[in-house]
């Protein structure tokens, strides 16, 4: 996996673990539970974050996909000579 995908998890997980933490007060239920809690939202902040980088990715190259096609197009268009009468 990437580093910076493992730090923006690693981030954003501690992010929701202390929101949760403010509603549910999690830090009562000992160090077992604080440790699985802030875990578990550390993995699941890395499973989004890589699934949406993958999501973005794929939209990404097909815009520029299209993007070069049109330019091709628009190029080859702009060369052809056009009779003006």
């Amino acid at each position: 996996m990437d580093i910076i995908i493992i730090i923006a998890g690693i981030n954003l997980g501690t992010g929701i673990f202390f929101a949760i933490n403010t509603i549910m007060y999690i830090t009562y239920f000992e160090c077992g539970a604080i440790v699985s809690m802030w875990f578990g939202c550390t993995i699941f902040s890395i499973v989004v974050i890589a699934l949406l980088g993958e999501i973005f990715l794929w939209c990404l190259k097909w815009i520029i996909i299209r993007g070069v096609i049109l330019a091709i197009v628009g190029f080859m268009g702009s060369k052809m000579k056009v009779n003006d009468e």
